[in-house]
């Protein structure tokens, strides 16, 4: 049972959806790189801000005819939209300021925490509980992971010492879950398109104060080609690409099975850092690579438990 789609929504195939949550953890692995790469000249509030302002611009040119139809929808819940807009735009920006005190690579380590946060969270807002296969597959893709983090050294988990640049990147892994986890309060009315124009338009707004507090306290935004380069490209792949696959992942596969992909992040953050940041590849990182693909097999082929109509409403074609 699952409620109906939005208007303009389009049938996905499970598997077109699988495909999609694997580029969207792509798309956000990049993001951490090339705000990593940046750190040292483009102040993240700024940087955060006018990404998520050129995401908007870029959006209105797919929405401006069905705009004026659908406002009226979107300002009577604008409540919701605030919400959603706070929890995505605003974890987004925790994730690009964490790198500025932490590397890449323990960003992308920090963001697999996401499923188990994640269900921790549908569990206690939408009562959407997980089959023991798919516990498995969560507890298969956690050890992947902290074989990835441990290097399979006990001691490096014993005395892990987080710096707050991995606190950051904590926080904004607690918004990515939320915004998860009340996807299903989207309102209705509002296509796919315009649902996410919203929440870029509204997520800007709320980062203007910080963004104000940033350009006078400390530094304001450079626009140099560097800058400007970065904010446009993490506007369109990590921001208006990603997010749109993820939502109609999201109303697919539902969130508990879409959650397990984050788990790919540190995958494929770990191989961008070999690739542009010259880290070299360990036994560990294939090891834990291939136990995160077991544990999403896992959770993807779990049969789900029979749920009332509202703790699945999560999940729509």
């Amino acid at each position: 049972m699952s409620p109906p789609s939005p208007p303009g929504a389009r049938q996905l195939s499970p598997f077109t959806a699988y495909i999609m949550l694997i580029a969207v953890q792509l798309a956000w692995a990049s993001n951490l790189v090339v705000a990593r790469g940046v750190y040292e000249t483009v102040p993240p509030l700024g940087l955060s801000f006018w990404r998520w302002l050129f995401a908007a611009l870029i959006m209105l040119p797919l929405v401006w005819r069905s705009l004026p139809h659908e406002l009226p929808v979107a300002l009577r819940n604008w409540k919701t939209i605030a919400m959603l807009a706070f929890f995505m735009v605003g974890g987004s920006t925790l994730a690009v300021t964490s790198v500025s005190f932490t590397t890449a690579t323990n960003a992308a380590l920090t963001n697999a925490t996401q499923p188990a946060v994640t269900a921790l969270f549908v569990w206690l807002i939408v009562k959407d509980r997980l089959t023991w296969i798919q516990s498995l597959g969560i507890a298969f893709a956690a050890f992947g992971v902290g074989a990835m983090v441990s290097r399979f050294d006990l001691d490096v988990l014993l005395t892990f010492d987080i710096n707050s640049g991995d606190f950051v990147m904590l926080a904004a892994v607690m918004g990515y879950a939320m915004y998860a986890a009340n996807f299903h309060r989207a309102p209705e009315g509002l296509s796919p398109a315009t649902l996410l124009f919203v929440i870029f338009v509204a997520g800007t707004i709320e980062l203007i104060p910080v963004y104000a507090a940033e350009a006078y306290l400390f530094t304001p935004f450079p626009f140099t080609w560097e800058a400007v380069g970065a904010a446009f490209y993490l506007a369109t792949l990590p921001s208006v690409g990603a997010i749109f696959m993820w939502n109609a992942g999201l109303r697919t596969v539902g969130v508990n099975k879409a959650a397990i992909f984050v788990n790919l992040l540190p995958v494929f953050g770990a191989g961008m850092a070999i690739l542009f940041l010259g880290e070299r590849l360990y036994f560990y990182h294939v090891l834990g690579a291939a136990f995160v693909c077991v544990g999403i097999l896992l959770v993807v082929k779990g049969k789900r438990q029979s749920m009332p109509r509202a703790a699945v409403s999560t999940e729509s074609a």
